[in-house]
């Protein structure tokens, strides 16, 4: 495990390194240049106020919100779409190549017997590439966590749910869920394209359907419900003291003080006569004895939805890799 070592492994799999360097670079210069973009737009808080609903010629102030808004529309929300699935698409470029092209080759038995320990052998194959994916991601993850405070800006910006995996920490461990699975994949394959196939529909599966599911899990825990006052600012340009993570319905309160979801409330009928007539054709518009509500998510919950999905993340890349030695150790050479 010398430098010498972690060097003729990188050269050994440079065309994997130099595509991971190339778009971890390009991911985080990207959402630096983006964010120093918008905060090189000086706007003050007056200019959004006057900027909305503004109409026709625009002044000094109204322009500077129309380049901050260009910007964004632009640039973040382009380069935003894509920190969905190349984080992860790095990491399965970096791992599945370790294992599965020295199998593909048919040099594992000349290694395995000058290694002695296949254990060790793997461990020395794999340290160099898992230290490129962990510096490459730590880097993206500060860059787009600074692009996302130069968004926030924008009394009109809250955070949403699909934000979480897209920066920071998160991000860092969709990186390493796919450099744990394809080097798994790799082991278990034998064969770098079709290790790859399989590797790409497992991190896939992992961003479309296991992330959210965290995601949301950890999210219900921190249910609260706002007024539209409080979501409006009564009147107040943008958001009001509260901006919602996720909206997940309407709400109504009663006038004891009791809240009820929207379906519940749809159900409930209140103000249909007892002879069993029907209810009224909107249902969802509230009686003038009952308040109507938002269930969301609140901004607040951010944190911790981050790190239930950072703790999964890390616990899946972790156990792919460990799973790896095992493999290993009993696969056959040819």
């Amino acid at each position: 495990m010398s430098g010498r070592a972690a060097w003729l492994t990188i050269k050994m799999h440079r065309f994997e390194v130099l595509i991971a360097v190339a778009l971890l670079a390009l991911m985080g210069v990207s959402a630096w240049v983006v964010a120093a973009h918008m905060n090189a737009v000086t706007v003050g808080p007056e200019c959004w106020s006057q900027w909305e609903g503004s109409v026709g010629r625009l002044n000094a102030c109204q322009q500077a919100v129309e380049r901050w808004l260009d910007v964004h529309e632009h640039e973040s929300g382009q380069l935003t779409g894509f920190m969905g699935l190349l984080p992860a698409a790095v990491g399965v470029v970096l791992g599945v190549p370790i294992v599965a092209r020295e199998l593909e080759l048919r040099t594992v038995s000349f290694a395995w017997s000058l290694q002695g320990i296949r254990w060790r052998w793997l461990l020395s194959r794999l340290w160099p590439l898992l230290v490129v994916a962990i510096v490459g991601g730590v880097l993206v993850g500060f860059a787009t966590t600074e692009l996302r405070s130069a968004r926030l800006v924008s009394p009109f910006e809250a955070d949403s749910m699909g934000d979480i995996a897209r920066q920071g920490p998160v991000l860092l461990t969709r990186v390493l869920i796919g450099f744990g699975v394809g080097l798994l994949a790799g082991s278990l394959v034998g064969r770098t394209l079709p290790a790859f196939l399989v590797a790409g529909l497992l991190v896939a599966a992992w961003i479309m359907f296991a992330g959210p599911t965290i995601e949301r899990s950890a999210a219900l825990s921190h249910v609260s419900y706002a007024t539209d006052e409080a979501l409006s600012g009564g009147g107040v340009i943008g958001y009001g003291s509260v901006r919602p993570l996720d909206w997940l319905g309407e709400a109504y309160r009663e006038p004891s003080g009791r809240i009820m979801d929207g379906s519940v409330y749809e159900l409930a009928c209140p103000g249909a006569n007892t002879s069993g007539s029907e209810c009224p054709e909107s249902p969802f518009v509230p009686y003038e004895d009952y308040e109507r509500m938002a269930k969301i998510v609140p901004q607040s919950a951010w944190g911790s939805i981050e790190q239930a999905e950072t703790g999964a993340g890390l616990l899946v890349a972790g156990l792919a890799i460990l799973l790896t030695f095992p493999v290993v150790a009993r696969r056959r050479a040819g």
